[in-house]
């Protein structure tokens, strides 16, 4: 059967214990430096209690240190992979080719989406590297990612299911760099495409005006589970390593579920880690951070990518505005709103605009402020206390584990066996009389060593091995206490750190793969380059890539037009103006 795996977001210890306790498999958490999102960095010694809490269950944990690196970081770069590989880290999520010239511990590493996998022929190529898995680009379709598979049949493939989706190529979009000096690249991305433009057509006509006309709604594939299993996808990951803790509870917990749906009847799959989640909550995704959601390119072109409006969290819809007066808006809704919670809503002026409920009256919902919102238009729930109250106290995760009790003659021979594999015994010895009620008996010991709460484990089942003899209550629950504790360090003792040797043997020219000059910024990832025969693309004024097309979005695309388009548009900012250029033959928009 094969291994499946929940892949969460932590930005922290304290968001990596809630993804552990909802369910995910594996985590994806920051150093101290070198992450692909600067404001998730934490200094290693402060993940141990991480890394012990997930390793109970099998829960990996992986280093993000996925940044472009210059020479003079390259030293501290390995440093960090070998101290990650000696407190236990299960693999190394990288960019940078000039690690593979480094001398490196036997860690798995996982090429990041920052690689640019989008065809058989790299992901092939980053095999060949000794890489044991690839992130893909989030703009492939479902078909590519099954060529991908097949092509490479044992490289393990991991794609993100949920969350923000980087309108350009992940690891070729330059503009952010370009327009403030903030290289994606290097982890301090500034999300140009989330800011506002104005858009010009070929003649210079407005199409649009103060509007976020790179901004893409989020990605969610939580109905394409099993086409993607399928597929040969075998890492789902939920990304979000700078969202709040209701949003990683809440998008866990439901992929959770969803995967357990698939998997647990399946005689193909399993799940990857261990462990009872016993999380109550109905987890509802349109309750937390969400630009609007999408399959982006998994089935074909949707219909419309652009968030609309706004780039910002606009929530879960519950109606429309009926009429508005001062500070008063009348909704027809079929939701129950309470004070405190916020609603947001379109103005007469085409944007958005929001508030929290301060009172509710006969006649609407009152708020701080003057309302304006545009009669007939949508509103949203951007913000309810209570969900998130519920989804931010999640009960810990627990470990089945069993008992068997054996008696004998001179004594009671105890084992406790987890369901991860661990076993450890003991024998209980000394004169002790038979039950004068067997039953009895059985019901005590059954009741004492099943008095596990706080431990993290969970009693699934006492067998018992002939009649138990009566033993004092002390005596049980010490014995219970002792065989608990032998168990909790075993699995602490015994846990091996990974061990993944790289084949060292250099291909030969691969015509297929090409390397940006702009992520070449060390010598070793020249040399790696050189000795494979890579070409180390020229310096190129493209500053983003992408499948996303403006010209699509607004109803101007020549094959669905019919009327090719006279040249080439614009965006304009604070920055000044970008040219649009479209690569209708291969359905690509590029801004340079």
């Amino acid at each position: 059967m094969l291994s499946v795996e929940l892949l969460a977001p932590a930005k922290n210890l304290e968001q990596g214990l809630i993804a552990i306790d909802c369910g995910a498999d594996a985590l994806y958490v920051g150093g101290p430096a070198f992450g692909a999102r600067q404001a998730a960095q934490n200094e290693l010694y402060t993940l141990r209690p991480l890394l012990d809490h997930a390793h109970r269950f099998g829960v990996k944990v992986y280093l993000t240190l996925n940044t472009i690196l210059s020479d003079s970081e390259l030293k501290l770069a390995v440093s960090m992979i070998r101290e990650a590989y000696d407190m236990g880290f299960d693999a190394i999520i990288i960019q940078d080719v000039g690690l593979l010239e480094c001398e490196l511990p036997p860690i798995p590493l996982i090429a990041s989406t920052q690689m640019g996998v989008r065809s058989p022929e790299t992901a092939q190529f980053l095999k060949q590297q000794g890489l044991h898995r690839v992130i893909l680009e989030r703009a492939l379709s479902l078909k590519e990612i099954a060529a991908i598979h097949q092509a490479n049949e044992s490289l393990e493939l991991e794609v993100f299911v949920h969350g923000a989706i980087c309108v350009g190529y992940s690891g070729e979009c330059y503009l952010s760099a370009a327009n403030g000096g903030r290289s994606a690249n290097r982890g301090a991305c500034a999300q140009p495409c989330r800011k506002p433009y104005q858009l010009l057509d070929e003649n210079d006509n407005v199409i649009a005006s103060e509007s976020p006309v790179l901004s893409l709604k989020d990605l969610s594939l939580i109905h394409q589970l099993q086409a993607l299993l399928t597929a040969g996808v075998t890492s789902f990951k939920i990304e979000g390593r700078l969202k709040d803790k209701a949003y990683v509870a809440t998008t866990v917990l439901a992929y959770r579920q969803a995967l357990d749906k698939i998997i647990e009847p399946s005689n193909k799959w399993h799940r990857s880690s261990w462990g009872n989640i016993k999380a109550t909550f109905t987890p509802n995704p349109e309750k937390v951070f969400h630009r609007g959601q999408t399959d982006y390119f998994l089935l074909g072109r949707p219909k419309t990518l652009h968030s609309g409006l706004s780039a910002a969290f606009r929530g879960e819809w519950v109606g429309t505005v009926e009429w508005v007066a001062g500070k008063t808006l009348a909704i027809k809704s079929e939701k129950t709103l309470s004070i405190g919670e916020g609603l947001c809503w379109e103005t007469p002026q085409g944007t958005l605009e929001g508030g929290l409920i301060d009172l509710k009256s006969s006649e609407g919902l009152v708020f701080r402020t003057h309302v304006q919102a545009k009669v007939g238009s949508d509103v949203w729930r951007n913000a309810d206390p209570a969900y998130d109250k519920r989804a931010s106290h999640i009960p810990p995760r627990e470990l089945n584990v069993s008992w068997t009790c054996d008696t004998h003659t001179d004594g009671v021979w105890l084992t406790l066996t987890s369901e991860s594999g661990y076993t450890v015994g003991m024998k209980g010895r000394g004169t002790f009389e038979a039950p004068r009620e067997p039953e009895r008996s059985v019901a005590s010991w059954r009741k004492q060593l099943s008095r596990t709460g706080g431990t993290g484990f969970c009693v699934e089942s006492v067998h018992f091995i002939g009649t138990p003899p009566f033993v004092p209550m002390s005596v049980m629950n010490e014995w219970r206490r002792i065989l608990v504790s032998r168990l909790e360090q075993l699995m602490l003792e015994e846990r091996c750190r990974p061990v993944f040797f790289r084949d060292q043997a250099v291909p030969s020219n691969n015509s297929k793969v090409t390397a940006h000059r702009a992520n070449v910024d060390n010598m070793k990832a020249r040399q790696f380059y050189q000795k494979r025969g890579v070409t180390i693309g020229e310096p190129s004024k493209i500053l983003m890539r992408t499948r996303y097309c403006l010209a699509y979005e607004w109803g101007r695309c020549p094959r669905m037009s019919g009327k090719a388009l006279g040249g080439d548009w614009k965006i304009i900012d604070i920055h000044g103006a970008s040219k649009v250029h479209f690569r209708c033959d291969v359905c690509e928009m590029e801004i340079q």
